[in-house]
């Protein structure tokens, strides 16, 4: 594949991960979690779905694997209610701590230097990525926060947080002056998603919030070929397509109009994974 070609390719990957069902945001200065309905009064909501919604983030969950939907289920319940105070910074591994057979977690899937390998907890990162970007819409400082090997199904480049227990945290304060409550679930449907809310006890003030990415540069992945006497002369066999890589920025747009600012908020690197083709060398 020409360069050209690959990086329309990747911008309509792109494009695709902006437009996928479910991954989706908002931030607010100060939405009520719910309008008044006329007729009898309502249960109660839960403490986790009261007061007024600062922002709020979800991402499919595209992968229904047993282990990881329980690690994601998890993962979410031990953040649901979280109450950060003003100025008090979130560690997500301090908050839902280590990741093994023990303290309830399964194998699945997780990504060690760009490839898929079985670990406990694999799937989690697709709450704390969907958290951190709930974080960022909701105007909180990110204190720390790592990019995966490689882009992923859920979420696009550059908006993604992975962890590794003792190693990489996820880390954001409080920067608000007024206590914020995690809110973190997953919500059934097809496909299900992984949502995160935070709210608080008043409105947040301040101008409205989005999240913009500048895709900077795109890597196609190059061809390794490998010569096979098994195969007649001439055949090729793709084993692997290998993966595009992609350099992207990431901003934080408070405000509107002219007088929008825009913070950079991270620039990252995804190299491109080489893919493997066998060519045949044997009699035909």
């Amino acid at each position: 594949m020409s360069g050209r070609r690959a990086a329309a390719a990747l911008l309509m990957a792109a494009a695709l991960w902006a437009a996928c069902p479910g991954f989706s945001g908002l931030a607010t200065a100060g939405q009520p979690a719910a309008d008044p309905v006329p007729g009898p009064a309502p249960a109660p909501a839960p403490a986790n779905e009261q007061g007024f919604v600062i922002a709020a983030f979800q991402t499919p969950i595209v992968n229904l694997e047993p282990g990881r939907m329980r690690n994601v289920a998890l993962a979410a319940a031990r953040i649901d209610g979280h109450v950060l105070q003003p100025g008090e910074v979130f560690s997500f591994n301090g908050v839902v701590g280590p990741r093994d057979a023990e303290h309830g977690w399964a194998l699945a899937n997780e990504i060690y230097q760009g490839e898929y390998v079985l670990g406990y907890g694999g799937g989690i990162c697709q709450v704390t990525s969907t958290l951190y970007n709930a974080a960022l819409l909701g105007g909180l400082q990110i204190e720390e926060r790592y990019h995966h090997d490689r882009p992923l199904q859920y979420i696009g480049p550059g908006r993604d947080a992975t962890v590794v227990w003792g190693q990489l945290d996820f880390r954001f304060r409080n920067s608000l002056d007024v206590p914020v409550r995690i809110g973190a679930r997953v919500v059934p449907g097809d496909p299900p998603q992984v949502m995160v809310t935070l709210r608080s006890d008043r409105p947040r003030a301040g101008e409205p919030i989005r999240v913009e990415e500048e895709y900077v540069r795109f890597f196609p992945p190059d061809l390794v070929e490998v010569e096979d006497p098994g195969l007649p002369r001439g055949r090729r066999v793709v084993e692997d397509e290998g993966y595009f890589g992609v350099e992207v920025r990431i901003y934080r747009v408070m405000g509107l109009g002219p007088d929008a600012r825009r913070e950079l908020v991270s620039h990252d690197v995804y190299p491109p994974k080489p893919g493997r083709v066998r060519v045949g060398t044997g009699e035909r």
